[in-house]
């Protein structure tokens, strides 16, 4: 109990008393709260870079809870690199594993508390009754949707994923399916489909991305009632879709009548930076690829356009010092980027690439993978010349096609691409670790043969590398717990 003791001194007939002092009495264990642990006991599908969490039923002495008295052990005994935490009023316990080197999933993992962990009075930790152990395979998957083209995939800041794709209306043939596309949001346990972004939405010229809000906004191309190109968006605003967050990018006649691709990053703020190619009669008739950001107001279309009325693919990405980088890979093959230098855009060719897909490098220099050589090699823009940035090509096959390249928060690459010599074919996914390439989560498939356009590829801030692909119908979103 809690008890207000004094101090009296008697001396020749007089009684001083001293302050009161609160005296808690306490010989009560403290205990692990079974229903505040995360991950839940016997869980599976867990994702190994989320928090741990454990709650117990009073304040603990925070010297008591450190990394070695609560461990994290794989199946194999192996005890895992943790950092712990604990909260402000003493009562619950954040763990983060900080290095997945040398585990192999799929795998149990098991967290064990030490009774050297005490409260503020002295008393040990109680026993754990209930075993606390979970299951993290190697990919967490998500349920295929049927579509009937490759994927646009984003991923949000709760590190749930957002997809957009097309299916057909109900009782028409898959032969003469309507491009009509769809956006789905995961809550980790089931897709939501928020329905149509807008009237002629497809997905082979569209780019999503996710506001703060982990709303949803897409933009695709369409064409003006004067016969004018332009680029459409619509925002999610959690009920419904909006058309008035960004207004449309229209295109001057002399530009184009028509968008048909589109390619999107987000700068420092958040604020889209959007490039689009225009053509005039079909996209073998194409203008250039012009550039535009959101300034918070209005569309600032300075940039212009790059002056590569040529490219079959290109991508975007923007410095450290919010400048865009536009890649590109032409019809005649030759690919490289043009930078942006304040005033005007000035290209450098010669990356050897076969696909756009563009990345940064630890100096915010463009990386792109060569693949004039048997297998990739990711290499950098450095003063007008393309270097390797890695001294090991990507484990791919030499059959393998359409690779997708992104980076870490610490601008190592990530490569992600199409491998038909795997059996059935598959997508591959490799991360390099700055000695060498970490593909320890194997080859991803669901069942039948991926369609072999580029994967689309992101690395979220955990890290966490994202996949997502069409297949026999369907598309596939996998997430890599390596």
């Amino acid at each position: 109990g809690t008890y207000s003791v004094t101090a009296q001194l008697t001396s020749n007939g007089k009684t001083v008393t001293s302050n009161a002092v609160t005296i808690v009495v306490d010989r009560t264990p403290p205990q692990v709260v079974v229903s505040t642990l995360v991950p839940a006991p016997s869980a599976s599908d867990v994702v190994l870079v989320a928090p741990i969490v454990a709650g117990f039923s009073e304040p603990l002495l925070p010297s008591t809870v450190t990394s070695t008295t609560i461990t994290i052990q794989t199946a194999s005994a192996t005890t895992l690199p943790t950092t712990v935490s604990l909260s402000g009023d003493g009562k619950t316990a954040t763990l983060a594993i900080t290095s997945d080197k040398g585990i192999t999933l799929d795998q149990a993992f098991t967290g064990t508390f030490s009774s050297s962990i005490t409260d503020l009075a002295g008393n040990p930790l109680a026993h754990l009754a209930t075993a606390w152990s979970w299951d993290v395979p190697a990919w967490i998957k998500y349920a295929p949707l049927n579509s009937n083209s490759p994927p646009l995939l984003a991923v949000g800041s709760n590190y749930q994923p957002i997809v957009a794709y097309t299916v057909c209306g109900p009782g028409t043939p898959a032969s003469s399916c309507p491009t009509i596309m769809h956006v789905a949001v995961s809550d980790g346990q089931a897709w939501n489909d928020i329905g149509i972004p807008g009237t002629g939405a497809i997905t082979t010229d569209a780019a999503i991305f996710v506001d703060a809000q982990n709303h949803p906004i897409v933009a695709w191309g369409d064409e003006t009632t004067s016969g004018v190109g332009e680029v459409i968006f619509a925002a999610w605003d959690g009920t419904a879709w909006q058309s008035t967050t960004y207004p449309p990018i229209v295109l001057s006649a002399a530009e184009g009548v028509n968008v048909d691709d589109i390619a999107l990053t987000l700068d420092g703020t958040g604020h889209p930076v959007v490039a689009y190619r225009a053509d005039i009669f079909n996209p073998s008739t194409k203008t250039d690829i012009y550039v535009a950001s959101w300034t918070g107001t209005a569309w600032n279309t300075s940039f212009g356009a790059v002056g590569d009325p040529s490219s079959k693919t290109f991508d975007i990405v923007l410095n450290d010092q919010n400048e865009p980088i536009v890649s590109v890979v032409d019809t005649t093959n030759n690919s490289g980027v043009f930078l942006w230098t304040g005033s005007s855009w000035a290209s450098t060719a010669g990356a050897g690439a076969t696909n756009a897909s563009v990345a940064l490098d630890a100096s915010g220099n463009p990386v792109m993978l060569n693949s004039v050589t048997t297998n990739w090699v990711p290499e950098h823009l450095t003063n007008g010349t393309w270097l390797p940035t890695v001294s090991i090509p990507v484990p791919s096959s030499t059959t393998s096609s359409s690779p997708s390249i992104a980076n870490t928060t610490d601008r190592l690459p990530v490569v992600a691409w199409y491998d038909p010599a795997q059996s059935p074919s598959a997508i591959g996914l490799a991360r390099w670790t700055g000695t060498a390439w970490d593909n320890r989560a194997g080859f991803a498939n669901g069942g039948n043969f991926p369609n072999g356009f580029p994967p689309q590829l992101i690395v979220d801030a955990r890290n966490a590398m994202w996949i997502a692909w069409a297949e026999n119908q369907k598309i596939y979103v996998w997430m890599s717990n390596y």
